[in-house]
């Protein structure tokens, strides 16, 4: 069967599109996986827990002190 012009591109913006799926859901579940390593660390080891002092506080809350975060949201379907 031959195929036209649309039909191609139309397949090939599908085939991205699943790409692009596929690739969010993998940096999903890469965050996940360090997430739940960064937790488990935590619980086992404690003890390795430091504090900062307050110029590298008040450098991360002028880099990122700005930003909303609503942690009972949606994670966001796109890279922002």
């Amino acid at each position: 069967m031959k195929r036209n012009l649309f039909e191609e591109i139309s397949e090939g913006f599908d085939a991205l599109a699943m790409c692009h799926a596929a690739k969010v859901s993998l940096r999903l579940v890469e965050h996940n996986l360090f997430l739940g390593f960064l937790s488990r660390d935590i619980a086992n080891h404690p003890e390795r827990l430091q504090t900062e002092d307050a110029p590298v506080v008040r450098r991360l809350q002028s880099l990122v002190g700005h930003i909303d975060v609503d942690l009972d949201g949606d994670m966001p379907t796109k890279d922002v």
